[in-house]
């Protein structure tokens, strides 16, 4: 069995296959044959060729040195064990067809295969998420809702059949907005991260353009906005930092502006002025919208016209950023200097930013009708719609509160999102008439990130949502099995290379609870079969039967003990101990492979001195045979991502620089993943700063032999297969094509 390397997680996997799933992605011979490598005493030599790989979090402590002189020094690893690799499971599963029923939405989504239009060897085949929304989009008349999800999919809901009648999901690129053309026969779709505008047909939900906006891609993203003027001529498109006027017919971008943080952005006064709300980047290492400003500006040419209300800084972080909620057809804005102080709400007319009468209402709406006569309250369950002149609440209905809203154009219906039975409900207020128009099975903890493992051949993904993991085929969405857990904080999530036991780390315990520490469950039944206690610190690595863990870490006195796992005892004993407080990264065949303080990797075997074999490194991954290390810095530039031979012959392989392109930022090249044999790695970037806020960069996927970029991805990826045809960002899912 093998693993995969995958940032500071654990990744199970197995052989390579090529990224098509039918061909190797190197000849077997290639690496030998076609590169030559640096040793790490300076002299030339030979590369080793690389079978397989694991990995753990990164940490750093204190070296300390106990070998004894009259040890032998552990010999380097030969000829390696590269056991039995297991096929992955490759080609795309049938895509999701719409219509289907929303109550409940399905958990599972397939992207269907993309045309030979779309650049790429990778794009993006499955959703395992809830479709929980981010931003609502709902048409003039309020028969249709455009709910777009965490998973960057617009589903389009037929409120009349509770049925989705179209997805749009770009096979690139993750939709943060959608919204209706006034006629409702067009749909614009905003994808932030990528700074794609796409419009689509609303009959075949089939794309008629496609616009890529100015400027650097995965910049901080914030709320930003999408929409259409009344008439229908513009659409109004922030990606989070900047704004831009489209024409509506053909994408071209007419007027833009940059004007920092957008955090939101509308049409008012029938479309005669525009209405946006802006922030500064502040902070003292994490930089964050602070403070800001409401604008008008012209809807034409997007020049000021006035800027009513400002929110200057009292510090670095603070006050928090203001709020803004502009009524689509009438002369009004409605402000508040900040989302958690109590200040009052103020007023004003768009049309020229001069003050009007403060509405009779304390609590900030989540909408304004477009008549601008009410605001949109959630009041202890309910949901008031309250004349602002007077406060008298004219409309209610019993729903806990939404996390996104969207009003029809003309009033007559609101759109809620929020969780569980309550995804998608719409309310007439008229008719008093509230309807539970789409529900979800499963309901994230709240704040909670959805996190994932991939099996090693691809197959199988779990996915923790709720207080469940599920335990998921990946090809066609049926769930194995699940998993219940009752302790809080939860952490992470690892499957076993063939998908057979799962370990899950927790931070707490509930009131109640048992046991403590990680635990491991059994997949088929959902059962625990051994806890590791409290003492053991991650990383784990999964052995090749699937049934220890080999590389659990406990600091034990002055020094480090690698421990070990079994399943079927249930229980962890001593394995083999290893100097001063080093970090597991890997294993060398059935020695462990440590980093120390001074970033020097070593292969620890027992009844020997350890074994240099990479140095001036910060830590990185090891391959599962102990033969290659992807390791940052080590080389001569620290900045770079370095590949090197830990085998019979411990040299560099390759340095991958920085990205001169990203030379601003300062950024350093940084290991991601290896696949099983090495043949090709992941790499990101990131800007080396204390305090940064730069832009998030693509990870690129490298051929190792060639030195070829083979495709560039987002940022941030999660887990893989073991032959990184199948990378998971969360519970989305990109596949080799």
């Amino acid at each position: 069995m093998r693993w995969l390397a995958l940032g500071f997680c654990v990744a199970a996997v197995v052989g390579c296959r090529g990224l098509s799933g039918t061909e190797p992605l190197t000849d077997p011979g290639a690496i030998d044959g076609g590169l030559r490598a640096t040793a790490v005493d300076g002299s030339s030599d030979p590369t080793g060729r690389a079978d397989a790989a694991s990995d753990g979090r990164r940490g750093v402590g204190p070296a300390k040195e106990t070998g004894d002189a009259a040890l032998p020094m552990c010999a380097p690893l030969q000829a390696p064990d590269t056991g039995t690799d297991v096929v992955s499971i490759t080609g795309w599963s049938p895509p999701t067809v719409a219509p289907f029923s929303c109550n409940p939405m399905p958990n599972a989504f397939f992207f269907p295969h993309p045309g030979v239009d779309v650049p790429g060897v990778f794009a993006r085949c499955a959703s395992f998420d809830d479709a929980q929304p981010t931003a609502l989009a709902i048409s003039s008349d309020g028969s249709r809702v455009a709910l777009t999800g965490f998973d960057g999919v617009a589903r389009i809901v037929d409120v009349g059949s509770r049925t989705v009648v179209g997805v749009l999901a770009p096979a690139r690129a993750s939709v943060g907005w959608a919204a209706f053309s006034p006629s409702g026969d067009t749909i614009v779709t905003i994808a932030p991260g990528e700074r794609l505008v796409t419009l689509w047909r609303a009959d075949s939900f089939t794309p008629i353009w496609t616009t890529t906006l100015p400027g650097q891609t995965y910049q901080l993203q914030y709320r930003g906005t999408g929409v259409f003027s009344p008439d229908g001529a513009t659409v109004l498109v922030s990606p989070g930092d900047s704004l831009y006027l489209l024409d509506a017919s053909t994408g071209a971008i007419r007027v833009a502006s940059t004007t920092g943080a957008v955090l939101n952005a509308e049409y008012g006064w029938n479309g005669r002025r525009i209405a946006v709300l802006t922030a500064q980047l502040a902070g003292m290492c994490e930089y964050d919208p602070t403070g800001g400003s409401v604008s008008i500006l012209d809807p034409t040419t997007l020049a000021l016209i006035a800027t009513p209300v400002t929110w200057p800084l009292t510090s670095d972080e603070s006050p928090p950023p203001g709020q803004m909620e502009v009524a689509a057809g009438a002369d009004l804005i409605v402000t508040r200097g900040s989302e958690t102080a109590s200040s009052a709400l103020m007023a004003f007319r768009i049309s020229d930013g001069g003050p009007v009468a403060a509405p009779a209402i304390s609590t900030f709406p989540l909408a304004l009708t477009p008549d601008g006569s009410a605001a949109l309250l959630a009041e202890g369950g309910t949901l008031e719609l309250v004349r602002l002149a007077d406060g008298v609440v004219t409309a209610s209905a019993a729903l806990t509160q939404p996390e996104v809203v969207a009003i029809s154009a003309d009033g007559s219906t609101i759109a809620a999102g929020s969780t569980g039975d309550s995804l998608l409900t719409t309310w007439r207020p008229a008719s008093g008439l509230l309807v539970p128009t789409c529900t979800a099975a499963l309901t994230p903890s709240d704040g909670a990130t959805v996190q994932t493992s991939l099996s090693a051949d691809g197959a199988t993904i779990a996915v923790n949502l709720g207080d469940l993991i599920h335990v998921v085929r990946r090809t066609d969405g049926t769930t194995v099995s699940t998993i219940a857990y009752d302790q809080d904080e939860f952490l992470g999530l690892n499957l076993s290379p063939d998908a057979r036991y799962l370990v899950a780390e927790f931070l707490d315990l509930k009131p109640g609870s048992s046991s403590s520490g990680p635990e491991v469950y059994r997949t088929s039944d959902g059962q625990p079969v051994a806890n590791l206690q409290t003492d053991i610190l991650w990383p784990l690595f999964f052995s090749r039967d699937d049934r220890l863990l080999d590389g659990l870490l406990a600091y034990t006195g002055p020094g480090t003990t690698v421990m070990q796992a079994n399943f079927d005892m249930g229980k962890v004993t001593s394995g083999s101990s290893a100097p001063g407080y080093a970090t597991l990264v890997g294993l060398s065949g059935d020695c462990p492979l440590l980093i120390d303080a001074n970033g020097t990797l070593t292969r620890s075997c027992s009844g020997c001195q350890p074994l240099p074999v990479a140095k001036n490194t910060k830590g990185g991954l090891v391959s599962l045979d102990g033969t290659m290390y992807l390791s940052q810095g080590g080389s001569t530039d620290p900045m770079a991502a370095v590949l090197w031979n830990i085998g019979s012959a411990p040299s560099v392989i390759r340095t991958y620089s920085p990205r001169p392109e990203d030379a601003i930022w300062n950024v350093s090249e940084t290991p991601l993943a290896i696949s099983a044999h090495g043949e090709r790695i992941i790499t990101g970037a990131r800007e080396v700063a204390s305090c940064s806020h730069a832009p998030g960069f693509t990870s690129r996927v490298r051929d190792v032999a060639s030195d070829a970029v083979v495709d560039e991805l987002p940022p941030g990826p999660t887990s893989a297969s073991a032959d990184l045809s199948v990378v998971a960002y969360g519970p989305v899912l990109w596949c080799a094509r």
